[in-house]
């Protein structure tokens, strides 16, 4: 479907907008994860995209990481493999999300 770099003010104004909210993907290992992570998102980590791809309903996905760059190659390779997602890569670190008030444990 598309593909579009997002920021996590646009994510914060579309998780507030009242609709469904959309699949927020964390593609850190597991450790990042355990260290702190969006309450709404889910882990699935970028070396385990390929393998659990089916794993990712159609539909609207965010994309996140620690800085940007995996995310990137995670959003390069959905965008390849999957003609059913509206991906938004989140081109920006982390911690930019809590400056937006998206809540997280």
């Amino acid at each position: 479907m598309s593909l579009t770099v997002s920021t996590f003010q646009e994510l914060k104004a579309r998780l507030d907008d009242g609709t469904t909210p959309p699949l927020i993907l964390d593609v850190r290992e597991p450790e990042e994860w355990a260290e702190s992570h969006l309450l709404a998102a889910t882990n699935i980590p970028m070396g385990d995209i390929p393998r659990r791809i089916n794993d990712i309903p159609a539909g609207e996905v965010w994309v996140h990481c620690r800085l940007g760059g995996r995310a990137g190659k995670v959003c390069d390779y959905l965008n390849e493999a999957r003609n059913d997602l509206d991906i938004h890569w989140l081109n920006e670190p982390y911690t930019n999300a809590g400056l937006n008030n998206i809540p997280a444990n």
